[in-house]
């Protein structure tokens, strides 16, 4: 009986040792470098917490500066803890879908039985955007940036029709480079004017700097950027990330917060033909599956 007693009590002193150790909630804790670091040292994306409500986080932090509100009422407490969501605690999964509409850093996606989704790029700029394909030539608009093979004299003006160009993002070595008349080049530019038949484009560097082309009816235009612009409705997605199922605060749609977003343009894709040879891929791995089990 003694012993069992004192096993009762030892439990009950491990258990008040370790609440008394575990950190309570504080509302106003200030965040160290760590925090804010969008990539974490294992290379994982760190993403800022997400609040239900926005106001109610804005309205206490205003409270707290003003030294009004200490965190010394439980209930506000839990109030507030309640309203954060830690986007890094979320599960990691991949959802599919289909593009709708971009707002800035994010975009609205029909998923799996049209379950509407909205899919969150990390504020640093940090996710990985790939977005491939061709281009509705309806759709190229100014200020993309595009190149091509081209040519053009002392004024500026395109010797022959541009039939094939590329619309593309820039990296962090990107540099202009000055075009040289009556010389076929590879020109990349940004686009000033696309309409009908012309395409009027800039080139910020040397001296011939605004260009003029012609353009067919049809050019093909492909893409190969990293910006969610480039996103057109009904483009297929894949996307990687933290999943907010509830969509508390967001509408009530599920959230992706998205470390990876693949995207693949509708236009002038067979897609018949695609699943064709994704059926041929498939066989050709399991026959190779089998020499292997043999």
């Amino acid at each position: 009986m003694l012993r069992t007693f004192l096993i009762l009590g030892l439990l009950v002193s491990l258990t008040a040792s370790a609440v008394a150790q575990r950190p309570a909630y504080n509302p106003y804790a200030k965040q160290t470098e760590e925090d804010l670091a969008p990539v974490r040292p294992d290379g994982e994306l760190n993403w800022p917490a997400f609040f239900k409500s926005k106001a109610m986080e804005d309205r206490f932090q205003v409270y707290f500066a003003q030294g009004s509100c200490t965190g010394s009422n439980m209930r506000i407490v839990n109030m507030l803890a309640a309203n954060k969501v830690d986007v890094n605690a979320l599960p990691e999964e991949s959802v599919p879908g289909l593009a709708a509409k971009v707002n800035g850093g994010t975009f609205t996606m029909a998923a799996k039985d049209g379950v509407p989704v909205t899919v969150v790029t990390h504020p640093a700029g940090v996710s990985k955007v790939n977005i491939s394909g061709k281009l509705d030539p309806a759709e190229l608009r100014p200020g993309m940036m595009v190149k091509f093979s081209g040519r053009v004299d002392s004024h500026g003006k395109g010797v022959k029709p541009i039939e094939n160009l590329e619309v593309f993002t820039p990296d962090a070595k990107f540099k202009w480079k000055a075009v040289i008349t009556d010389r076929q080049q590879t020109i990349a530019a940004k686009v000033l004017k696309a309409e009908g038949s012309i395409l009027q484009v800039q080139v910020p560097a040397g001296r011939v700097r605004k260009l003029t082309f012609q353009m067919p009816e049809a050019p093909e235009i492909l893409v190969s950027g990293s910006t969610l612009d480039l996103i057109s409705a009904g483009d297929e997605v894949s996307t990687k990330g933290r999943v907010y199922l509830s969509g508390e605060g967001a509408g009530g749609a599920p959230v992706v917060f998205a470390s990876e977003v693949i995207v693949k343009k509708a236009f002038a894709r067979d897609k018949a033909a695609e699943q064709k040879e994704a059926e041929a891929k498939a066989g050709a791995a399991k026959v190779a599956a089998g020499e292997q089990d043999n």
